[in-house]
């Protein structure tokens, strides 16, 4: 990496971390998320971008492939950053911006051969300049038509980080939303005990991977789950989990009472093993009751790091480790 770009990267934490595919898997980049009002070396900085808030709404750009919330572009020749997102976000949107402030840095880094069919590059490392600004007049007219940028509107932040977003583009609405600004409104209506749906659910554990992977720079989390069926394709035997950071945790395991004692339980546990092994996992976890079958892992080589006593009432629940 130039020594200019690194002394500027290298003593900020990275905020958030993915992987991007471009041009159908031609190109592979590597980008980091730094939050940063400072001013990145303007040599690398390929294009300026902005996140358009209007109180409790976010300008919201829609094209073939979805929908984002970072328009703007590249720079042109002796243009500043800045100076690109005001050119770039009128004449993708046909809104004016004002007031925009410098919020972060993406640095990409192409784990790919240079590309000669993008024009102007910055190999192998370039930089997108965010900014945060607000709207200030719409010009249907001063809207560049193309076949690509199919409209823009202002939704709600709460209702855009409900839709599909690129994983970085979500992490930086909820860190503007979460930043002291104009943008900034506390949410309305009363807290509801509710029967939660799997959507639910799984719309909560989504946001606390994103959140876990932005805390520690550790992405790669996979579902895991191996299942034996019958001929009626019903569920004999399974058990479910995930891996993640070089861990494999099974949160659900079981098997069906008349199956039981024919040692189905140590095989799948035997084939989720070897899948986690497969992934780079040194470690097993799962948890139990004192009342399930503790010593049944303990003979698998599991052993207790935790217990939880009178979980439920009269008993413990216990947290198992096994190293691989």
């Amino acid at each position: 990496m130039d020594r200019d770009l690194a002394a500027f990267l290298e003593p900020r934490p990275v905020n958030f971390s993915q992987q991007v595919i471009w041009r159908g898997g031609q190109h592979r980049l590597r980008l980091r998320v730094y939050i940063t009002a400072d001013t990145p070396p303007d040599a690398f900085v390929l294009a300026g971008r902005a996140l358009v808030i209007d109180g409790a709404r976010v300008l919201v750009v829609r094209n073939p492939d979805g929908e984002h919330v970072l328009p703007g572009g590249r720079r042109e020749p002796g243009e500043a950053a800045i100076d690109a997102v005001h050119r770039e976000v009128v004449e993708e949107t046909g809104w004016s911006i004002s007031r925009p402030t410098a919020f972060g840095v993406l640095h990409l880094h192409y784990e790919t051969p240079e590309p000669v069919d993008v024009g102007r590059v910055i190999y192998p490392d370039f930089l997108w300049h965010v900014f945060v600004a607000r709207p200030r007049t719409f010009d249907a007219t001063a809207r560049q038509a193309d076949d690509y940028e199919l409209d823009a509107t202002f939704r709600d932040i709460a209702e855009v980080l409900e839709r599909p977003l690129d994983p970085f583009q979500r992490f930086l609405l909820e860190a503007v939303a979460r930043t002291d600004g104009p943008w900034v409104t506390d949410p309305t209506g009363d807290f509801a005990i509710e029967e939660p749906s799997s959507a639910d659910i799984g719309f909560l554990e989504d946001r606390l991977y994103e959140f876990n992977v932005a805390a520690t720079g550790v992405g790669g989390g996979l579902s895991l789950a191996v299942f034996l069926r019958d001929e009626s394709k019903t569920i004999v035997a399974g058990a479910a989990g995930h891996t993640w950071g070089e861990t494999c945790e099974l949160r659900q395991i079981w098997v069906a009472e008349p199956s039981r004692g024919r040692g189905l339980g140590r095989r799948l546990i035997a084939e989720a093993e070897a899948e986690a092994v497969r992934r780079g996992c040194r470690q097993l976890v799962l948890t139990t009751h004192s009342f399930q079958a503790p010593e049944f892992y303990r003979n698998l080589g599991f052993e207790v790091v935790a217990e939880v006593p009178d979980y439920p009432r009269g008993h413990s629940q216990l947290v198992l480790r096994k190293l691989l």
